[in-house]
């Protein structure tokens, strides 16, 4: 009678919170021998996952947030190393369990790049002051493990620093979206006026053209001071200035265009900008990784004054763009993080289209692969070509673009490959399910 009420889970947290690891373990796995005594313990996870996961489905279920005892197991593991269980299972896509992943594995880029989308989701989803200090302590103990201690001194600046700290403050603030006045701000630099003139964006009116000019004119004075080395960065800060105008511009429009017409289509203006700007370079050349870290600052003003406006279809397509440029370049751990942001500004619309949540979950499997994580991203891919060939047959011929034709085969064709590569699937299943598909699918042939 004892052990028939006794709260096992109960039971495994308290052993992994005085450090009894193997306990826990142990009372965890007798808790979920319980709930299914007919499944061993990695599919017992994983049905009791898909019970708390709600009605996701199809590649959306991969991304569940993890259940209890997946938490449970997350804390275990950490204590656990070689503990199998969650190591092995690549069916948790979600970021926390990569995060677990990776730590297990002594994989401390990945950890970075996770802890700092965690804190930046943290910070735009106004968690709350212990939601935001535990991410910021996460990212903090990512960094020490990586032996970056200077980096964690690069909190706000002292009333002693100068220029060059806020300057390198006001960039971070306006890259997460953090707006309003800055207490203690002192300096009017670049960083600070692109500050100035996003927080003007975001409550919905468009930015002061006279701070503007004087910013345009004091980096044009600058450009005549300075070395050749650093006209190139000067350029790319008038190319930063020039889209905060070209959005105004395109808001002014739509506010026009609005008062002329009230029940006509709204946001044409902001729109078709937005679509030029997802006309990233897609050629491969050898210095593009050396082209991407160059201009990223403007892609990333770009993707911020679309969240700034409240464009979320936009700000998704955009991101999930960049992040294929960001593949492209060798950047993929960056890929994965513009990628994240993706998805909340796709959590945010109201209507999100499947095409394109398909595509930034095929995004996110090319970045995973790149990055050497097989598992995680073969278990998306299956998923992506899955809903593609459904679409597809769902279709009568010829229904589809030619556009949209060719992306489903490239997703049946690349998946097909990779678990040629991987010896996961027979030649025959690889065949049938994926490259004859594809080969009918093509619009080429």
């Amino acid at each position: 009678a004892f052990w028939t009420a006794l709260d096992l889970r109960a039971a495994a947290a308290c052993a992994a919170r005085v450090g009894r690891a193997q306990d826990g373990l142990l009372y965890l796995e007798l808790h979920l021998q319980r709930v299914h005594p007919d499944l061993p313990p990695e599919q017992t996870l994983r049905a009791v996952d898909s019970a708390a996961g709600g009605n996701l489905a199809g590649v959306e279920s991969l991304f569940r947030a993890p259940g209890q005892e997946v938490l449970l197991l997350h804390t275990l593991a950490q204590q656990l190393p070689e503990d199998e269980l969650l190591y092995g299972n690549s069916t948790w896509c979600h970021a926390s369990s990569r995060l677990a992943r990776a730590e297990l594995g002594q994989d401390h880029l990945t950890a970075l790049h996770l802890r700092s989308d965690l804190l930046e989701a943290a910070l735009q989803n106004r968690e709350g002051q212990r939601g935001q200090e535990a991410a910021t302590l996460g990212l903090d103990d990512a960094i020490a493990r990586l032996g970056l201690h200077p980096l964690l001194t690069n909190q706000t600046p002292t009333d002693d620093a100068g220029s060059d700290a806020w300057e390198r403050r006001m960039e971070s603030l306006w890259r997460l979206q953090q707006w309003g006045p800055i207490p203690g701000a002192r300096h009017q630099g670049f960083h600070a006026g692109i500050h100035s003139a996003l927080t003007s964006l975001s409550a919905a009116k468009p930015p002061a053209e006279p701070p503007l000019l004087g910013l345009a004119v004091s980096t044009a004075v600058g450009m005549q001071l300075e070395s050749p080395e650093l006209m190139c960065k000067r350029a790319l800060q008038f190319q930063m200035l020039g889209s905060i105008f070209n959005l105004s511009d395109a808001m002014s429009e739509d506010a026009r265009r609005s008062q002329r017409s009230p029940t006509g289509p709204s946001g044409l203006a902001v729109t078709s900008l937005a679509a030029s700007w997802q006309e990233l370079p897609c050629q491969q050349t050898a210095d593009i990784t050396r082209q991407f870290l160059e201009i990223e600052p403007l892609y990333a003003l770009q993707a911020t004054l679309l969240s700034a406006v409240s464009k979320p279809l936009e700000e998704c397509r955009f991101l999930t763009a960049l992040a294929s440029f960001a593949r492209d370049a060798s950047q993929a751990h960056r890929g994965l993080a513009l990628l994240e942001r993706a998805q909340r500004a796709a959590a945010r619309w109201a209507k999100p289209a499947r095409s394109d949540l398909l595509q930034l979950r095929w995004e996110q499997a090319r970045c995973l692969w790149d990055l050497g994580q097989t598992q995680e991203a073969l278990s998306i891919a299956r998923a992506v070509a899955v809903e593609c060939r459904s679409q597809q047959n769902a279709r009568s011929n010829g229904a589809a673009s030619a556009d949209v034709r060719a992306w489903f085969a490239q997703v049946l064709s690349s998946t097909g490959r990779w678990l040629s590569l991987s010896k996961l699937e027979s030649p025959d299943v690889i065949q049938k399910d994926y490259l004859q598909p594809a080969v009918a699918i093509d619009p080429t042939g």
